[in-house]
């Protein structure tokens, strides 16, 4: 049995910090790629998004809000779609209409 020589982790950690700056206001260090230091630069930093999380819970609030159709199907206006949402779940979920007449579920039947 030879021992292979071991990977020098301490050089290739010392390669990847060339794309590091250092402030000449703070002297903290920062990434090549963003251009101004951070620190500094406060109101160059981008904004962060709103929560996909919280945008989905109000958009289903408001599809809750909304009135069931009629079970009358040959009175339904499908050429008049307002929406659709599909809600995850067991057996495929369920996929939601917004029609003129109301919201109806369509869910989808023996999926094997």
């Amino acid at each position: 049995d030879v021992q292979l020589p071991r990977p020098n982790w301490k050089a290739a950690l010392a390669g990847n910090c060339k794309g590091l700056l250092t402030c000449q206001q703070c002297d903290k260090r920062f990434s090549a790629a963003v251009g101004k230091c951070p620190s500094c630069n406060p109101s160059d930093m981008p904004e962060a998004p709103a929560l996909k999380r919280r945008q989905s819970g109000e958009q289903l609030m408001q599809w809750r809000r909304l009135q069931a159709a009629p079970v009358d199907v040959t009175a339904l206006q499908f050429g008049q779609t307002k929406g659709i949402i599909h809600l995850a779940g067991g057996s495929g979920g369920v996929t939601l209409v917004h029609l003129p007449e109301g919201v109806i579920g369509i869910k989808p039947m023996l999926m094997n």
